[in-house]
């Protein structure tokens, strides 16, 4: 149930900086596999996950 409520308490930002954090986090996962690209800004791509994740993890633990 704390759950649907978490849901009921986001709003639309928050559901976007979700998205970001795992689209960031999926690159840093993508990262290990031998890519010359992803792999020089692997810290990069796991700070940024995390960052955007932030807030709507505040606000989910705010509303257990």
């Amino acid at each position: 149930m704390w759950f649907a409520k978490t849901i009921k308490n986001l709003k639309l930002i928050d559901i976007s900086l979700i998205k970001l954090s795992v689209f960031f986090f999926a690159f840093f996962v993508a990262s290990f596999i031998d890519n010359d690209v992803l792999v020089g800004w692997r810290w990069i791509w796991l700070i940024l996950g995390v960052l955007f994740a932030i807030k709507p993890w505040s606000i989910a633990i705010k509303h257990m």
